[in-house]
């Protein structure tokens, strides 16, 4: 519901008794009104938006506030115990703590009087000042309870200091500029020195950076967990609204800053556009009965009245829209990553693993770049990303490698031999990698007992390499099959994980499938002796079987993995910063 001003002092006004009484009050709120924007006009000279009927309306809304909180007492509301605020009559509207100004079509259905000029009762001009009004949220100790209370011993020994002494600060919207006006809240402390207490106060504004109180002067954050959802995010540079902060959060990871802001302008501007039409239909809706009729038309007009245009999208005195910038995009998302990069350490901390599978991938290393001196981008991560899934398929580690070198993993790998120590877990782990025999030394130094096999896509994929044709070899589906069926008694299906055969049964079972399409024909190509030499000793070493088949130990869905992680930043070089929070949120994101 929009927030009219003479309605509010009109329902405030039936609460006095006396006519003298009611009189008084409207003086003073217009008084007050008058004297606040000129207060506000003064202090934001310079760095913030003048524009009058936005000031006008806000100092309006201030002043409904401090009547419906009973910081006034012209009109008498019931006074509950400290710190629960006041009890308003039913027949009063209760706004807040999100206030949406009036539309056109508002102003039509109350009353198109409003337009008339006061000195002449006639209509002289049209304005589209109404569409430049911001919606405002007033972030009072009345609307939001967590304000009552002192953030750093959660006691009411607080006081209230006024308004914020220039008016409402600018947030950004998702798809139109908004405003939020705080309260100073004055906290009141005891310290003792020298065997006397003295008491200190400290000023917190409601719209600082640090969350809903901020921080005070040698005092403490007040805690964000706190803030409900309607209040925005203030940070140093500028506030941003829950929604758009969400929409950064959460579709930040496959764009750029920049590509998301673009998108965010591309809203504003159709917001803009769709405010303009609005103003067009309005002067067609007054103006035409006029041009029709002039007998049929409620209002008088002059002999010559102005339609004034719609403003420019940046203009200050008019639409003054400021779309959020890429810059703030990212720092916007470097505060949340900064977050989540805590909250996903200490969270893979907790997770445990009986089978592990690991692999490297390289896409998204090789997006973190650096410039050099020359502008040039550099790489400094050429070993790839190594990460592991356990057989929840939960990823449980992951690291950036300047090289491939098997001491870099491996010091991975100690890690997780540390946490499972910490943990109770033994290490008696089923290993699986795309290079067993390679990595074998590395696994056997910091994973001891642990069992290490290759996994089937890979295993799979080296006889599909050396198939003539390829995928456009007809017998190539059946090969394939052939060569799981020679390795897997049953697949995983149905929630249930693979059942492996012995490593003597698959060696027998895996050259009855290599001679059966020797003698085809059109199936191997040359190499195909010497890889199906490699691959039975493996077979032969066991790297095929697995010492338990009641967990999942195939190996494929590490693969599966790397999807999401080179989705990240898709397309497009990143920092180091930002793929480090970026690769924490999705771990985040794709375990829980």
């Amino acid at each position: 519901m929009a927030f009219h001003p003479e309605v509010a002092i009109a329902g405030l006004r039936a609460l006095i008794p006396t006519t003298s009484e009611q009189a008084a009050f409207e003086d003073e709120w217009e008084r007050n009104v008058t004297t606040r924007v000129k207060s506000w006009t003064v202090a934001r000279q310079g760095h913030q938006s003048l524009q009058h009927e936005q000031l006008q309306w806000e100092a309006h809304v201030v002043e409904y506030v401090n009547y419906i909180s009973c910081s006034k007492s012209a009109v008498k509301t019931t006074q509950t115990k400290k710190g629960a605020g006041c009890k308003v009559p039913g027949g009063l509207p209760i706004w807040g703590p999100v206030f949406n100004p009036p539309s056109f079509s508002d102003i039509l259905r109350r009353d198109s009087h409003v337009l008339l000029n006061r000195a002449t009762g006639k209509l002289d001009e049209i304005k589209p000042d109404v569409a430049y009004i911001r919606r405002l949220t007033v972030i009072h100790p009345y609307y939001f309870k967590s304000l009552q209370r002192c953030p750093r011993n959660a006691t009411h020994n607080i006081a209230n200091d006024g308004w914020q002494s220039t008016g409402s600060r600018d947030v950004h919207g998702v798809s139109q500029e908004e405003a939020a006006i705080g309260y100073q809240i004055r906290q009141m402390s005891q310290l003792q020195g020298g065997g006397d207490k003295r008491e200190v106060s400290y000023i917190l504004l409601c719209t600082h950076q640090f969350g809903v109180l901020g921080r005070a002067q040698a005092g403490l954050p007040y805690p964000s967990a706190k803030c409900t959802g309607e209040i925005p995010h203030f940070f140093h540079r500028c506030a941003l609204t829950r929604d758009l902060f969400n929409m950064i959060v959460e579709l930040r990871m496959p764009l750029t800053a920049m590509g998301m802001a673009t998108h965010i302008k591309q809203l504003h501007l159709l917001q803009y556009h769709q405010k303009q039409l609005e103003y067009l239909q309005f002067v067609e809706e007054v103006v035409s009965p006029l041009q029709k009729d002039s007998s049929q038309s409620k209002l008088v007009f002059s002999h010559q009245f102005t339609v004034h245009p719609f403003s420019a999208p940046r203009n200050p005195k008019g639409y003054s829209d400021n779309v959020i910038s890429h810059d703030m995009v990212t720092e916007v998302y470097a505060h949340f990553g900064s977050l989540r990069l805590q909250e996903s350490s200490k969270y893979m901390q907790t997770l445990e693993a009986a089978s592990l599978s690991f692999d490297h991938t390289f896409r998204v290393a090789r997006k973190a770049t650096i410039v050099a001196k020359d502008g040039k981008r550099e790489r400094v991560w050429k070993g790839g990303m190594f990460s592991a899934v356990n057989e929840k398929n939960e990823i449980v580690l992951y690291r950036f490698c300047q090289s491939g070198a098997n001491d870099k993993f491996g010091e991975s790998l100690a890690g997780m031999r540390q946490r499972l120590e910490i943990l109770g877990v033994p290490f008696d782990l089923i290993v699986v990698a795309c290079n067993c025999c390679t990595v074998a030394a590395a696994v056997e130094k910091n994973l001891p007992g642990s069992f290490l096999g290759l996994d089937l896509k890979h295993f799979k994929g080296r006889y599909e390499a050396v198939i003539v044709g390829g995928v456009h070899n007809p017998h190539r589906a059946a090969v394939l099959r052939d060569i799981v069926d020679a390795i897997l008694e049953s697949p995983a299906e149905d929630g249930r994980p693979a059942k492996w055969r012995q490593k003597e049964e698959q060696e027998i079972m895996l050259e009855a499938m290599y001679q059966k399409w020797l003698t085809c024909g059109k199936v191997w190509s040359e190499a195909a002796a010497r890889a199906h030499a490699i691959q039975m000793g493996h077979v032969r070493k066991g790297c095929l079987s697995r010492p338990r088949s009641d967990i999942w130990s195939d190996g494929s869905r590490i693969e599966g993995s790397h999807k999401g992680w080179n989705s990240l930043q898709r397309a497009n070089p990143s920092g180091y910063q930002t793929i480090l929070f970026l690769a924490s949120d999705h771990v985040l994101r794709r375990n829980i």
